[in-house]
């Protein structure tokens, strides 16, 4: 083997190991003193559960589950079970004096809950999202799930899958979701709002084969740091997918090749420090606020737009460690506002199209807040700005030659950067007023 070869394959061999060893240290760790959850099979409808039963008396539980006919069959996990009529509310309460729960060092006690169709049927329906009777019209109350384990492969409607984005019960507590075997999914909107204090996801790659619009999926979960490989070639509207997962710090490469918008779909994932290259992003058109509030990104990643790409409005506000963005096409990008704003360590801005922006206000603080910028390599801009940073004059000429014809009267305010040698007379012959001259 060639040494270049050699080298590259140890290479490989050294970011997989790297890739491991970051995505176990990223893994929940299940408390050691909790009861284990029912087997769940890919080919099984069936669902499993650890509820939390606290010192008080509130420990209601409510849900309903769906098959063709008759009963389905609960196993509370503290000595008592019962058969419950398909469609109908399963419901519960739980005593925290009963010896057959057990108790966790965390002070609280838990139940294995297991839920099984009867006559060989499969589920139509499930809903976690229900509300016992014994809490009256109070809503915006916290279940006490845990973990929820299950496979339900019959339903494709998620209107008979629901399990969060409720107003009556949210699923604070619950930490880790595991779903087992094929998904019939086609849609994952909103899908996991309220699941707060997530921090295992455990899905097939599957999970998200079929689903299209996945807006909001996995938004809010503020203390996931890992999202497993998942397949999306069917997906067209990412939108908020991992907004506000503030803690996330791996999300997996996806097909994101068939979307029509790519709006704010990694927003304020503010511990997110590398994303994989997004390439074809499809028809989408826009990109606004997709990358906002990665404070810790360092380098953006590769995409490539089409034609339909008009709109991108705070693409990257506020990512204050970015170092590096890379060119893509934005010569149909019509507002550019704020898209580089607050992007404080960026040293080179590449050689972007400015030149469909279509008003002043379309290009308003687009490059504000560029305090470590050496080079601006855009061109084509027609609507007064400021240039920020730190060019030097060679720098500030550069920038001159590459300017369009100002539309009407504007101003182009170079204060702050070194002009003792720049030439601003390149820039007023295309009709821009230069200041300071």
């Amino acid at each position: 083997m060639a040494v270049t070869s050699l080298k590259r394959t140890r290479r490989r061999h050294k970011d997989s190991r790297v890739k491991r060893d970051l995505d176990a240290d990223l893994m929940w760790e299940r408390p050691g003193d909790w009861p284990q959850l029912a087997e769940v099979l890919p080919s099984q409808h069936k669902f499993t559960g650890l509820y939390k039963v606290e010192n008080h008396y509130m420990n209601h539980v409510a849900m309903v589950f769906t098959q063709g006919s008759g009963t389905y069959h609960v196993d509370w996990g503290d000595g008592t079970s019962e058969d419950v009529g398909s469609g109908a509310a399963a419901q519960h309460t739980y005593d925290y004096t009963d010896t057959d729960l057990t108790l966790t060092s965390e002070g609280f006690k838990v139940a294995v809950v297991t839920v099984t169709p009867n006559g060989g049927l499969t589920f139509t329906a499930i809903s976690l999202n229900q509300k016992s009777s014994n809490y009256g019209s109070n809503t915006g109350l916290s279940s006490g799930w845990l973990e929820m384990k299950f496979s339900t492969p019959s339903i494709s409607n998620q209107a008979n899958f629901s399990i969060g984005n409720s107003a009556s019960i949210v699923h604070r507590n619950c930490r880790s979701f595991e779903y087992v075997g094929d998904c019939a999914l086609v849609t994952g909107t909103n899908l996991f709002v309220g699941f707060t204090s997530l921090e295992q996801l455990k899905v097939p790659p599957s999970f998200t084969a079929n689903m299209t619009t996945m807006t909001t999926m996995f938004s809010g979960l503020a203390r996931l740091k890992y999202i497993p490989d998942l397949n999306t070639p069917a997906m067209t509207g990412p939108a908020s997918l991992f907004a506000g997962c503030t803690q996330l710090r791996r999300v997996p490469a996806l097909d994101y090749s068939h979307c029509t918008t790519m709006s704010a779909v990694f927003q304020n994932c503010a511990s997110l420090e590398y994303i994989p290259d997004l390439g074809s992003i499809g028809n989408a058109n826009t990109t606004s606020s997709l990358f906002a509030g990665c404070f810790s990104l360092k380098a953006a990643p590769t995409f490539t737009p089409s034609s339909s790409l008009a709109i991108t409005t705070n693409m990257y506000l506020n990512c204050a460690m970015l170092r590096t963005v890379p060119l893509f096409n934005t010569s149909f990008v019509t507002n550019m506002t704020s898209m580089f704003q607050g992007c404080s360590s960026l040293e080179i801005l590449p050689a972007f199209d400015l030149s469909a922006v279509n008003s002043a206000a379309n290009f308003t603080n687009t490059f504000a807040s560029l305090g470590s910028l050496r080079k601006l390599l855009a061109t084509g801009a027609r609507f007064g700005h400021t240039i920020p940073g730190q060019l030097g004059g060679p720098d500030l000429d550069v920038y001159y030659t590459n300017l369009g014809t100002a539309s009407g009267t504007q101003t182009l305010t170079v204060s702050g950067n070194f002009t003792a040698t720049d030439t601003p007379s390149i820039a007023t012959a295309k009709g821009w007023t230069v200041t300071p001259p």
